[in-house]
C-alpha cells in the first residue's frame, strides 16, 4: 500500500517522555471519591486521570490502587461511557497474573471511575528510556524474550477470555505498547489499559471506520480499513520485542506521513543485523510477528510465547522473576524503596461521612433491634417472625437508598446525569486547557483515504480510514 501525504497537510510530533515516579501533589488538593482517597497523579490522557489512591482503612490495613477518574465532561457522552466501563467489565473479568486487574468499578456522586491493581514498577518505554548502553546483547536477549514471553501469556489470556454472560464474544487489546506493558519490582509484566478494546461479535467499540492508539504500533491491516484481530495485538507485540531489543524505533518517523509509509512499506531488519551479538535464532521468531499480511503471523499469541520459550530452553540460563526484578531495581537504583517509604508517610484517610439518608436508617434499625430483642424476650414466635420481616424491609430500604446516594451501576449511569458529577473533579478537569490538534491526510493507491488526528500533547492518535471521493478536496493545516 503505498501512501501519499496531501501536499496541505501537515502534523506534529510530540517527544516522548519517560514514565517517571507518581506525581506528588497535596493531597488536601485533590478531590476524594466515595471511600477512595488519591495521594498523587500518575499520569493524564485525553479520556481519564489516573490517580494513586488508597481506600479507607480496614484493620489498619489499606490497599493501594491505581484509580481512574473519566474526565468529567465525557460523562455525559455516551459512547465515552460505554467504552470506560467496557474497560472496566473485560478486565475485571480476568483474574491472571500477566494482567492488570480490575476489583471495582461503577460511579460514585456521578463520576465515573475503576480501581484498580497499583504495579510498584515501571513501564517497558521508562525501562527502554532508562536503560543505558547494551554491554551484553547476549544476556540482554535472554532477558527480553522472557519479558515478551510474559507479555503473550497475558495477552493470550485476554483473546481466549470468554465472558460468562456473553461467551461468543472475543477481546482484541488493540493499544499493545510499551506504555501499556508495566514490569514491577517482582519481575513480573502486566498487560493494562483496556480503554480501546474490539470485542467481536459485537462490533466496534468505537465508530466504524476509526480506530485509536499509538500510530506505530498500529498494524497495517487496519491502515487498509480491515477490521481487528487478536493478529493485531501479535504485531504490536512484536514492534514492542524489536524495539527492546535493538534499543531503537521502528516505525516512528519524524511525521505521521512518514509513519503510516513506514508502517505499510518500510523493510523490517533482523535485530542481529542492527544490534551485532544478539543471537540471531531470535530473529526469524520476532519477524514472524511482524508479517505485514496476518495469516503469514503467529496464530495466537500463545504460539509467539512458545516460539520464544524454545529460544529460552536452549540457552544456558533462563531469567526468573527474581533476576528480572533485581536488574530492574538496577536500572532504577533504590527508586523501590523511596517509592515504599512515600507510601507509608502517606496520610491515612478517616472514615467517610455517612450519607443522611443511611443515617435515618440506623435509626430505624436501632428501633427495629429493639422491636426483635423485646420479642425474643417474652418468646413469642409471632413477634419475632414480625419483627424480622419489618428488620428485612429496613434493610433492604436503607441499602437502596444508600446505594441511590453514592453509587449508581453502570448501566445505570446516562448522559443526564452530568450535572451530578463531584464539584472537586470538574474543577481538576477545568484545569487541563484543550490542546491544539493536527491533521494528516492520505490518499491510498487503492481508494483509501487515511485521516490521522494527533493532539499536541498526546502520544495517541485518532485515525480514521474511508473511501476516497473522487472530487475531495486537499485538506487544510488545521489546529483547533
Amino acid at each position: 500500500m503505498s501512501m501519499n501525504p496531501d501536499p496541505a497537510a501537515r502534523d506534529e510530533r510530540r517527544s516522548v517522555t519517560p514514565q517517571s515516579a507518581p506525581l506528588i501533589l497535596d493531597p488536601r488538593q485533590l478531590p476524594r471519591l466515595g471511600p477512595y482517597r488519591p495521594q498523587s497523579v500518575l499520569g493524564s490522557g485525553g479520556m481519564a486521570t489516573v490517580y494513586l489512591a488508597t481506600g479507607a482503612a480496614q484493620l489498619g490495613h489499606r490497599r493501594w490502587c491505581a484509580l481512574k477518574v473519566l474526565h468529567p465532561k465525557l460523562c455525559a457522552r455516551a459512547n465515552y461511557l460505554d467504552m470506560f466501563f467496557n474497560e472496566a467489565r473485560i478486565a475485571s473479568e480476568i483474574s491472571h497474573p500477566h494482567v492488570c486487574g480490575v476489583f471495582d468499578y461503577g460511579t460514585i456522586d456521578g463520576q465515573a471511575y475503576l480501581a484498580m491493581d497499583y504495579v510498584r514498577g515501571k513501564s517497558l518505554s521508562a525501562i527502554a528510556h532508562a536503560r543505558e548502553k547494551i554491554e551484553n546483547p547476549a544476556e540482554h536477549a535472554r532477558r527480553l524474550a522472557r519479558l515478551v514471553a510474559d507479555a503473550c501469556e497475558g495477552l493470550s489470556a485476554i483473546h481466549d477470555h470468554r465472558s460468562p454472560v456473553e461467551p461468543e464474544l472475543r477481546v482484541v487489546h488493540r493499544d499493545i505498547s510499551p506504555d501499556n506493558l508495566l514490569l514491577g519490582f517482582d519481575g513480573f509484566v502486566k498487560v493494562i489499559d483496556f480503554g480501546l478494546a474490539k470485542i467481536d461479535g459485537r462490533g466496534e467499540k468505537t465508530e466504524s471506520g476509526i480506530l485509536k492508539g499509538k500510530l506505530s504500533y498500529v498494524a497495517p491491516e487496519l491502515l487498509r480499513g480491515e477490521s481487528a484481530t487478536a493478529s493485531v495485538d501479535i504485531w504490536s507485540l512484536g514492534v514492542v520485542a524489536w524495539e527492546l531489543l535493538t534499543g531503537q524505533r521502528l516505525f516512528r518517523r519524524g511525521t505521521d506521513a512518514e509513519t503510516v509509509r513506514a508502517l505499510a512499506e518500510a523493510p523490517v531488519a533482523a535485530p542481529s543485523s542492527v544490534l551485532p551479538g544478539l543471537p540471531p535464532e531470535l530473529d526469524p521468531i520476532v519477524l514472524r510477528a511482524l508479517e505485514r499480511e496476518p495469516s503469514r503471523r503467529y496464530a495466537s499469541a500463545a504460539e509467539f510465547g512458545a516460539a520464544l520459550w524454545g529460544f529460552l530452553r536452549a540457552q544456558t540460563e533462563i531469567p526468573d522473576h527474581r533476576q528480572i526484578g533485581a536488574w530492574l531495581s538496577s536500572l532504577f537504583p533504590d527508586e523501590e524503596q523511596r517509592l515504599r517509604e512515600r507510601l507509608e508517610r502517606a496520610p491515612s484517610m478517616p472514615p467517610h461521612s455517612t450519607p443522611a439518608t443511611a443515617r435515618r436508617s440506623l435509626h430505624l434499625l436501632e428501633h427495629v433491634r429493639g422491636r426483635i430483642a423485646h420479642a425474643v424476650k417474652v418468646r413469642s414466635r409471632s413477634r419475632w417472625v414480625a419483627a424480622a420481616v419489618i428488620a428485612g424491609l429496613c434493610f433492604g430500604w436503607s441499602a437502596f437508598h444508600w446505594s441511590s446516594a453514592r453509587t449508581r451501576s453502570p448501566s445505570a449511569f446516562r448522559a443526564d446525569d452530568a450535572s451530578l458529577v463531584s464539584p472537586a473533579f470538574e474543577r481538576a478537569d477545568s484545569a487541563r486547557s484543550p490542546a491544539p490538534v493536527s491533521l494528516t491526510r492520505l490518499r491510498s493507491e487503492s481508494g483509501l483515504t487515511v485521516e490521522i488526528e494527533r493532539a499536541s500533547n498526546n502520544d495517541e492518535v485518532t485515525v480514521r480510514v474511508r473511501a476516497s471521493t473522487p472530487n475531495e478536496r486537499p485538506l487544510e493545516p488545521v489546529a483547533r
